[in-house]
């Protein structure tokens, strides 16, 4: 994940840094440092003794869900800016000015920390509010000046290049249990954090991001306070300096609901499942907004521990519980420190010379078709390293409509033989792969193999590096009659290479489209002498919930007719007639299904489907309408 606050500076400087270069490792020393900091000037709320506010911030700095972000996701761990907050949030004066410093960082480190900060001043504004200390006009005031700052500094950080990328999946998966507290798993590597505590059963689909595991100590502590607090009957005392902290626990609660999302899970029980609205899947991974409240856990159970017992007992029982914490994840830790001090270089599996050849001939390279996949990693540090531009990368939100959008234009210039010269191809598309043989290029040009990648080389000149030719063979020409059935990866669709773009992979019965646009591409044996006709056997997505869809056919750019299923009439066969004359000069029919609208079952609360469904198909046919 980039983490822009680093990012930013460092790019003014690469010209004067080594290659290859990271800021990581300062990054996560800055979070260690100021981890500790901010914890320490929160326990001077509490108390003046130095040892007590040592062995406190070094429970923050050891709290297992601060540690566990070391495993990746490393922007998160600045959880200091949540320390940050909840300090200023206690503090006897407003500070508009770090206020705004703050909620800027946090957006060039994480916009999960920037949501979260956002929430924490909006308590911060409430309580002074309520104790008079600001007017509301000084609060506009004070939200449009650093809302304006803000807008300008996410714009500059590309907050706003995807618009359309909210309906994804995750929501519900990535949350908390009721349990996470006490739950001593981490849920990413199934490591446990407690030889004491036992592992709590979970729903098998549940994710990581829920890890706030309090820490052994940490909850031994708690019971402790607990204890003493009602065994001396100070629980009004309590309660009159938790008033003054209302606003901020209220916004954390608010936030603890939010991490539990829409599908509260008590162990392996499923207790309560309800539909939010779609802008709510901005925020999938909710599991993270718990931790505003995690570290006021952390911050009232010290704060109990030091307020009911004496300084000496306090000082005692904290350090014991400490060092109990440390042995109880010891083996933890030993990981971490291995993982830490020994990492493994990365060792590029591109190996062949023609990469060093190719990186100084071409200023791009364009992976056909692009989609992210974790095989990618080789071809997108070699274009970093060499500083090409590439077209495939790794992003937490993606516009499906302009993906499919700049998939369907990449596929027409090659298939009309407009490459870009200032760029190679790595093709893994086999429908790419057999169609370029079939389309004529005006200039010269090299298709090759590897390090097992298919490459072609525009204007590639003759090299001394041995290279394997490809010999692709020409795609198998579609004869009028033949039924193509879509229903297993094995089915004949793979001989004619008809699925260009929008498809999902079979599934038994049929294959699903996926987006508002799904193509198919035939080849014709030979040039037909009358219309065509189009069996379409499919299923459609309609429902209760989504009762009509409407499918306009495009014809090699031509709108042929339309398709109507309606959820009261759901038939499996349509026909569709495609004049002849549509048909292009080398015998090639583009045809497209344009999805009115198409939806997908997570956005009906149906189940975790993120795809855009609109038909499922097992099979289309073209005959002569005279044989029809």
């Amino acid at each position: 994940e980039p983490l822009f606050l680093f990012a930013f500076p460092f790019k003014l400087l690469s010209s004067a840094l080594p290659t290859p270069f990271q800021y990581t490792g300062l990054w996560i020393l800055l979070c260690f440092v100021l981890q500790a900091i901010f914890s320490w000037k929160l326990l001077e709320k509490i108390t003046n003794d130095r040892w007590l506010k040592f062995l406190g911030s070094t429970f923050f700095v050891l709290a297992p869900g601060f540690l566990w972000r070391l495993h990746a996701s490393f922007p998160l761990c600045g959880q200091w800016l949540i320390l940050a907050a909840i300090l200023l949030n206690l503090s006897f004066r407003y500070h508009r000015y770090i206020w705004t410093i703050l909620i800027i960082i946090s957006s060039l480190v994480h916009p999960y920390l920037l949501f979260i900060l956002l929430a924490l001043w909006a308590a911060d504004l409430i309580k002074r509010k309520f104790l008079n200390e600001l007017t509301f006009q000084k609060i506009i005031k004070y939200i449009f000046f650093t809302s304006l700052i803000l807008l300008l500094v996410i714009w500059q950080a590309g907050y706003f290049m995807v618009h359309n990328g909210f309906d994804g999946w995750g929501l519900g998966f990535f949350r908390i249990n009721l349990l996470s507290f006490i739950d001593p798993t981490d849920g990413l590597n199934f490591n446990s954090w407690s030889h004491i505590l036992r592992v709590q059963p979970k729903i098998t689909e549940e994710r990581y991001e829920g890890f706030v595991y309090l820490g052994f100590g940490m909850i031994v502590l708690g019971i402790l306070g607990l204890s003493k607090l009602i065994e001396r009957r100070q629980i009004k005392l309590v309660f009159l300096n938790f008033t003054r902290i209302l606003p901020l626990f209220v916004i954390c609660l608010l936030l603890m609901f939010y991490a539990l999302s829409n599908r509260v899970a008590l162990s392996q029980y499923e207790l309560i499942q309800y539909t939010l609205p779609t802008i709510f899947n901005i925020f999938r991974a909710s599991g993270r907004m718990v931790l505003p409240i995690y570290y006021l856990i952390y911050l009232g159970i010290l704060y109990l521990i030091i307020k009911c017992f004496k300084k000496s007992s306090a000082k005692v029982l904290i350090a014991i519980c400490l060092v109990i914490q440390i042995a109880d994840s010891f083996s933890i830790y030993t990981n971490f420190r291995n993982y830490l001090n020994h990492p493994q270089p990365y060792v590029s599996p591109l190996t062949s010379p023609i990469w060093t050849e190719a990186a100084k001939k071409y200023k791009k390279l364009i992976y056909v078709l692009p989609v992210f996949n974790w095989q990618l990693i080789p071809l997108i540090w070699y274009s970093a390293f060499n500083r090409l531009n590439i077209n495939v990368g790794y992003f937490a939100r993606i516009d499906s409509e302009k993906l499919n959008t700049q998939k369907a234009h990449l596929w027409v210039n090659l298939l009309q033989a407009r490459l870009d010269h200032d760029a190679f191809y790595v093709i893994n598309d086999l429908n790419i792969q057999e169609n370029i043989i079939n389309t004529k290029m005006n200039f010269p040009y090299k298709v090759i193999k590897t390090n097992g990648l298919n490459l072609l080389l525009p204007n590639w000149h003759e090299s001394s590096t041995k290279i394997e030719r490809i010999n692709w063979a020409k795609s198998k020409l579609y004869k009028l009659g033949k039924i193509i059935s879509f229903k297993t990866p094995e089915s004949n669709f793979k001989d004619y290479f008809t699925l260009v773009n929008g498809w999902s992979t079979p599934e038994g019965e049929g294959t699903w489209t996926d987006g508002d646009t799904s193509t198919l591409l035939f080849y014709l044996a030979e040039r037909p002498h009358s219309n065509l006709i189009l069996t379409i056997e499919a299923i459609p997505f309609v429902n209760i919930k989504h009762p009509k869809l409407t499918v306009d056919m495009i014809v090699n750019h031509q709108l042929v007719g339309h398709l109507i299923y309606k959820s009261s009439n759901r038939s499996r066969v349509n026909k569709i007639e495609i004049p002849g004359t549509l048909v292009s000069s080398n015998n090639l029919l583009e045809i497209k299904f344009i999805f009115k609208n198409a939806i997908s079952p997570v956005n009906l609360a149906l189940s975790p489907d993120s795809r855009k469904l609109g038909l499922f198909v097992s099979s289309v046919r073209l005959t002569s309408k005279k044989c029809y």
